[in-house]
């Protein structure tokens, strides 16, 4: 009889604890489940998030409209013999121009970006007897994309105690080395106001390069922020930019 109490007793100790083992494990599941869902919830909120973000951004405009003269100018410094792309720049902007920030790269030299800042800055402090104001702005590493966003977004934010508003001023891309190019367009697309433009030579030579006796002309690219997105007319998404070193 004892045997058999004992035998009933660890039956029911062992069905008591599968229960309450089955039960935890159902827990366990249901509490797994809610925090899956919640995980899928939520990173179906981030994207639609991020979707929104991105339709902010939705078309670059490549205006031929000839570039007004701006009060404020930045230009990226190249490598090479004058005129160089940043000098061209410059005298687009010349009648107007108040302030200019040259992006320079390291390097000493005949025809290096040091010495083609030293010699833009001796020759256009001075226009029509009104002084121009140059700040030159130092790189350590012209390859460095993320230094030119943020060395661009301080000119930016330093104009301003110059009196100078975002659309007084505009950035050109042409000179520079690519990554400089990069920056320079990062840091103008995070604004509307921020106008860009690269310099179109009047004509090439025969092996394809911009032709520097013909001189080159400002072209506008000019950022839009639209609400709703529409595809661009055929006419207005043809053609390209060409980018010059």
């Amino acid at each position: 009889m004892r045997r058999l109490y004992l035998s009933l007793q660890s039956d029911y100790l062992i069905t008591l604890l599968l229960n309450l083992l089955s039960g935890l494990i159902l827990v366990w599941l249901g509490l797994y489940s809610v925090v899956a869902a919640a995980l899928v919830l939520i990173l179906i909120f981030l994207q639609w998030l991020a979707g929104r973000r991105m339709r902010r951004f939705r078309r670059i405009r490549v205006t031929t409209a000839s570039v007004q003269p701006r009060r404020g100018l930045i230009v990226l410094v190249s490598v090479g013999p004058p005129p160089t792309a940043a000098e061209e720049a410059i005298r687009a902007h010349l009648e107007r121009l108040e302030y200019c920030w040259l992006i320079v790269g390291p390097g000493e030299g005949e025809g290096s970006p040091q010495e083609n800042a030293k010699r833009i800055i001796r020759e256009y402090s001075q226009y029509k007897g009104r002084q121009i104001h140059f700040k030159q702005e130092e790189l350590n590493n012209p390859d460095n994309p993320e230094a030119v966003y943020y060395l661009v977004q301080r000119i930016y934010t330093e104009a301003r105690d110059y009196g100078l508003s975002e659309a007084d001023l505009i950035a050109d891309y042409t000179g520079g080395t690519k990554s400089m190019t990069a920056g320079m367009v990062l840091a103008c697309a995070t604004r509307e106001d921020r106008d860009m433009q690269y310099m179109k030579p009047r004509a090439l030579t025969s092996d394809g390069r911009a032709d520097p006796s013909q001189g080159a002309d400002p072209v506008l690219v000019d950022l839009k922020f639209l609400h709703p997105w529409s595809p661009p007319s055929p006419r207005e998404a043809g053609g390209g930019t060409p980018h010059g070193g």
